[in-house]
């Protein structure tokens, strides 16, 4: 039930449920699909995304959160405009993002030593690896966060 689906998503592209419905292993069955969508929505792998929209207000509000998150006051949440909602972000992710916002070239080391000059405790390089593999592309996907290119 969920392999074809899973398939179909992996590239990190938004898909509408009429795509999805074209796969032959859904022809016919679209309440089974309904079904998987509403698992990967409720276990929180799948998002429904508005129209494309302007993510400058947004991304401004995110700005003065994460801005915030470096001041030492913990929000949680960053605006997702794709999403029309909001998206948790723990503490070293904000602050990733806002050195990001600094300086959208820092990857890797430089971007691990931003993270800890702002705050030595916050930055595990494990936890900032995967921010900048999944998290990050993500983000910038769904308007979280500007595109560094």
């Amino acid at each position: 039930m969920f392999s074809p689906l899973l398939k179909a998503l992996s590239s990190g592209r938004p898909t509408s449920f009429g795509s999805l419905l074209a796969l032959p292993a859904y022809a016919g069955h679209g309440g089974m699909l309904n079904q998987a969508c509403q698992m990967l929505l409720w276990a929180g792998h799948l998002h429904p995304c508005l129209p494309a929209t302007a993510a400058a207000p947004a991304q401004a509000l995110n700005r003065a959160l994460w801005r915030a998150a470096a001041a030492g006051h913990d929000y949680g949440w960053l605006a997702a405009p794709a999403l029309g909602s909001g998206l948790p972000a723990a503490r070293p992710a904000m602050l990733a993002a806002h050195a990001l916002d600094l300086d959208p070239s820092l990857r890797g080391e430089a971007l691990l030593a931003a993270v800890r000059a702002l705050d030595p405790e916050a930055a595990d390089a494990g936890h900032l690896a995967a921010f900048e593999r999944e998290s990050l592309p993500a983000w910038q996907r769904l308007g979280v966060l500007a595109n560094s290119s």
